[in-house]
């Protein structure tokens, strides 16, 4: 069982990475020196508990910023059906030989269309080498 100062020990690691830097802000040791806190820290790393918190708390680091299948296929399909946009870069003339950049949003190209369709179809287990029947896509911009 962790005491609370074990676990903000463990929680600061996870935000920072140094173990020194995680024992300073759990244990507020400001007038300690330098080699205390780190030894303390060591020894904090050599716990057994400690490294398995750690280890509990990566992983669920680990999970939040990984997409899982049915994310990335919403993501892909927001692409295909031009619910996505892109922003970029407009340069535009203002007279006398002098120019203004502002920054648009436009709708995704038709080539980015067709590799969100081919990731897709790689995802949903659609084969390259398989003979399917061609079919033909139709894409059409609205300019209002």
């Amino acid at each position: 069982m962790l005491t609370p100062k074990q676990k903000k020990f463990c929680q600061e690691y996870i935000k920072c990475g140094n173990q020194t830097e995680a024992y300073k802000q759990a244990y507020g040791c400001k007038d300690w020196k330098q080699e205390t806190i780190t030894k303390r820290a060591s020894e904090l790393m050599q716990n057994g508990d400690i490294l398995g918190r750690i280890s509990e708390l990566q992983a669920k680091v680990e999970k939040k910023d990984i997409l899982s299948s049915q994310q990335l296929q919403e993501e892909l399909t927001r692409y295909i059906l031009d619910q996505k946009e892109e922003e970029c870069i407009v340069t535009e003339g203002v007279g006398k030989g002098f120019s203004k950049s502002r920054l648009m949003n436009k709708k995704v190209a038709p080539k980015d269309k067709l590799k969100a369709i081919e990731l897709l179809a790689k995802i949903a287990g659609y084969d390259n080498s398989e003979k399917v029947a061609p079919i033909t896509i139709n894409f059409t911009r609205n300019y209002d």
